[in-house]
């Protein structure tokens, strides 16, 4: 279980923070129902030892390969990594899954390493996280984001993991990294949307946390908002999250007709190339 290069982490959430999110607890039928559709689906999930809820955090991907709702246990693919085996054997497991519904986040006290797998005992209750209040889509590496705030806190490279007409998801990676406090405002930011060029952004700086894969590599995760953003920027954004969508889902019929149509309302802030 060791953690693949391109994964989009998904981030834990704290219980001080749970009032910043759209958070409910999920019991009775539906409890099991979403446990069972993760092995019914086979769906990859997150999992990090409970000790590691600071800035630093190793990721694993595994699969969950049985639910027991008697016994309410669930059996994950065995571990390979002896470090990790034992941090999570002394300290609990919390598993991250992105689903439809939202992350689940499910906090396991209790662990055993057996042969067949790792076994985690569950709780009574878990969360389902919605972390922005709008579709997010997976950019695939075409977008760009810049901030000249941001490279004086040690960044030398920003990814943009995923995008809705709120916020951005980004993934920094550099050397000796400061986290920006949440609240910063960064009036600088320049999103590059392919066909449409760069647009001047400011956002709000909503939370984030270092992470560090099994490889040594260090990086930052970073969720933003956008701040005053005028109308116009706001239906580009929307225009290239709908043409996302559709290709991600090879509707190429509405995408020829989504061509044809380049109306957009307003007028969004477009960096002149000069």
């Amino acid at each position: 279980m060791s953690d693949q290069g391109g994964t989009h982490f998904l981030t834990p959430v704290e219980e001080p923070c749970y009032s910043e999110y759209t958070c409910r607890t999920v019991k009775g039928a539906e409890y099991a129902a979403l446990l069972q559709l993760l092995v019914t689906i086979s769906k990859p999930v997150q999992i990090l030892p409970n000790s590691e809820q600071g800035a630093t955090r190793h990721y694993h991907i595994t699969q969950v390969l049985r639910f027991d709702p008697e016994q309410k246990r669930l059996l994950l693919k065995p571990a390979g990594d002896h470090y990790f085996n034992e941090s999570v054997l002394k300290h609990g497991v919390t598993l991250l899954a992105d689903l439809d519904e939202g992350m689940l986040q499910l906090k396991m006290e209790r662990v055993e390493i057996t042969v067949v797998g790792v076994v985690g005992y569950l709780p009574e209750t878990y969360l389902l996280v919605q972390h922005r209040q709008a579709h997010r889509t997976k950019t695939h590496g075409e977008l760009r984001f810049a901030s000249l705030n941001l490279r004086g806190e040690g960044v030398k490279k920003i990814i943009v993991e995923d995008l809705s007409d709120l916020g951005l998801g980004l993934k920094l990676i550099g050397t000796s990294l400061q986290l920006p406090p949440k609240g910063d405002l960064l009036e600088d930011g320049v999103l590059t949307l392919p066909m449409f060029g760069d647009i001047s952004v400011q956002v709000k700086v909503m939370g984030g946390h270092r992470y560090q894969g099994t490889d040594g590599r260090e990086g930052m995760l970073l969720g933003v908002t956008f701040v005053r953003l005028s109308s116009g920027t706001r239906a580009l954004l929307q225009r290239y999250i709908f043409r996302r969508d559709l290709e991600d889902r090879g509707r190429i019929e509405e995408l020829e007709n989504l061509e044809h149509s380049q109306n957009v309302s307003s007028n969004p802030v477009i960096i002149d190339r000069m």
